[in-house]
């Protein structure tokens, strides 16, 4: 399984990376430019936050959560790729285990990279936000994707 594991690895390093450089350089062309924060000079209406730079990650796991798992197991759907992975010397329930991590981590790591984006985006310029829900919001967004 270990073997199996490594190979799909290598496989999808291309994948992951690609991947990961979109959600980057989309997170970097969007809020770049954008204030956190709508200043008002008046005494009745107060600064509010807008912008929130959340949505990146949220549609960023959402997009992958529905995308990855259809590419990872097609080769269910075909009648030849399925011949070929069930002569393997490894057992079906190890063959999809495999599967299933690799698609795991092809979800996680563009997730990761993009709150990191975020937080980085937050740290950096000025903003309203309450930093504290950022951790529960990404172990969430993980179990829910």
């Amino acid at each position: 399984m270990r073997n199996l594991l490594k190979y799909y690895l290598k496989k999808r390093i291309t994948v992951i990376s690609v991947l990961s450089a979109i959600v980057l350089i989309l997170g970097i062309t969007i809020y770049t430019n954008l204030n956190f924060i709508h200043v008002t000079h008046s005494d009745t209406y107060p600064s509010f936050a807008i912008n929130s730079p959340l949505w990146l990650v949220t549609w960023t796991a959402a997009l992958l959560a529905m995308i990855i798992p259809a590419f990872e197991f097609y080769f269910k759907m075909r009648k030849v790729s399925i011949d070929q992975q069930y002569q393997l010397p490894i057992k079906r329930e190890k063959l999809y285990i495999t599967k299933y991590i690799v698609g795991l981590i092809e979800m996680l790591v563009p997730t990761i990279v993009s709150i990191v984006l975020v937080v980085v985006l937050i740290a950096t310029k000025r903003d309203m936000f309450d930093k504290s829900f950022l951790t529960p919001y990404f172990f969430s967004i993980v179990g829910l994707a």
